[in-house]
């Protein structure tokens, strides 16, 4: 019940939101979520939709938030969607937003979205503030975005930023093994594949070391991008 306050965590789901598991064809639109917690155990995530299919968000507002992860197995996890294809998204902002313990494919607003060759996802006009902690239960997590873990084929972020951390404390033995700690950081796309670009641009902190703290700019090893905003690229496009 999103009207009474004392109801509002959402304990060790798999593959949930809190307000749709699975959309298709849905418009969601004037809706704020304020003070909501939602805790996962594995499975793709969010507090709107956990597996999306040709919806679409705008003016949307998601306040003072958390997601976390209780296991080392989650991922593709976002504060809109967890998964998303052929997804229209417009004026979101997701403000003072707290991500714990992400697994792979995490992202400000969303874990994964990609699109088909004619109706292709997009983002735009939307800002996030996050502080997204990345699992330290385990090695090699990837891919970790400002606002998308992962984008694919065709999907569009324009007129977008971002701002706050991204970071990851010492993963018990990974910390001193570079080749074993998290790749793919980016202030708003993690990876990208055959993606585009618009005017947008990133102010996060981004920290895969030892202490866990935010350093400005870009990241301190391979496969992260701060300001220039994506962590991995394939056939990207990005225009100012």
């Amino acid at each position: 019940d999103l009207s009474n306050p004392s109801d509002d965590t959402t304990n060790n789901q798999n593959e949930c939101a809190v307000v749709s598991r699975s959309s298709t064809g849905g418009t969601f639109y004037n809706i704020i979520l304020e003070n909501v917690e939602l805790r996962i155990t594995r499975g793709s995530a969010a507090l709107f939709s956990a597996n999306s299919y040709n919806n679409h968000f705008e003016n949307i507002s998601i306040k003072d938030s958390i997601i976390k992860s209780t296991t080392s197995s989650g991922g593709y996890v976002g504060s809109l969607l967890g998964t998303g294809t052929n997804t229209y998204i417009k004026n979101v902002q997701a403000l003072n937003l707290q991500m714990e313990n992400m697994g792979n494919y995490s992202g400000g607003l969303a874990g994964f979205l990609q699109s088909n060759y004619t109706n292709p996802s997009l983002i735009e006009n939307s800002f996030v503030e996050l502080d997204l902690i990345i699992n330290p239960l385990g090695c090699s997590r990837t891919s970790f975005g400002g606002i998308l873990g992962y984008g694919y084929l065709g999907t569009v972020i324009k007129n977008s930023h971002t701002d706050g951390h991204i970071r990851q404390t010492s993963p018990n033995n990974c910390a001193s093994n570079s080749s074993a700690r998290s790749t793919s950081l980016g202030g708003i796309y993690g990876y990208s594949r055959h993606c585009l670009l618009l005017n947008s641009y990133s102010s996060l902190n981004i920290n895969k070391g030892d202490d866990g703290n935010p350093t400005p700019g870009a990241a301190e090893s391979d496969n992260c991008a701060g300001a220039s905003g994506i962590g991995v690229a394939s056939n990207v496009h990005r225009a100012a």
